[in-house]
């Protein structure tokens, strides 16, 4: 038997992606739903879209779990736009200079959320472009690791980021097709690398 669906909607709340973060919302929306259950072909849906909520308090406990480099105590302020950064920046040995700065969000590769640093203040000395820049790459590479959805078991693809007061909101998208082993496949089209 062929079960099709033209449109689906799904809501879940405070949803907990194994180590990496807790979602405060995720919606989707699917389309072109077919299920087969007699031949064992499974699930296909032709189109996924996500909407994923992260709260600022998610994000800051999702930060404080990954390993720390040069870049220390990474703390996260969610404005309307942009982001704003604070940590500390090691220099040698246990010294660490305490920094801030603002960026704007955005999706790099349809993988990882980057940051585009604007502002950097380091101790209580304005530092030009070029030293935002190489602290802003410590910093990135902290949220690459932390939030890289090829590291999720439903391949997605991002799509937008926008940094609202006190929570992040990411969109994805995804074909996808599950088997009824447990196994999906995912046209090449649809992977994020």
């Amino acid at each position: 038997m062929q079960i099709r669906i033209d449109w689906a909607q799904f809501t879940a709340r405070e949803v907990h992606l194994g180590d990496l973060v807790t979602l405060q919302e995720v919606r989707l929306e699917a389309a072109g739903l077919q299920a087969r259950t007699r031949d064992g072909s499974g699930l296909r849906v032709a189109d996924l879209s996500a909407r994923l909520v992260v709260d600022e308090a998610a994000l800051n406990r999702a930060l404080r779990a990954q390993p720390t480099g040069r870049v220390r105590d990474l703390e996260v302020a969610l404005l309307s736009d942009r982001v704003r950064i604070s940590g500390h920046y090691a220099i040698g040995g246990p010294m660490a200079l305490p920094f801030s700065f603002t960026a704007v969000p955005e999706i790099e590769g349809g993988a990882r959320i980057r940051l585009e640093p604007r502002q950097l203040v380091l101790a209580v000395v304005s530092m030009p472009g070029f030293s935002a820049q190489i602290v802003g790459e410590q910093v990135n590479a902290t949220l690459a690791h932390a939030f890289d959805v090829t590291r999720l078991p439903i391949p997605c693809r991002l799509t937008g980021v926008t940094a609202e007061t006190g929570r992040l909101v990411l969109t994805a998208t995804a074909v996808l097709e599950l088997r009824p082993d447990g196994s999906s496949i995912v046209p090449a089209e649809a992977s994020p690398r």
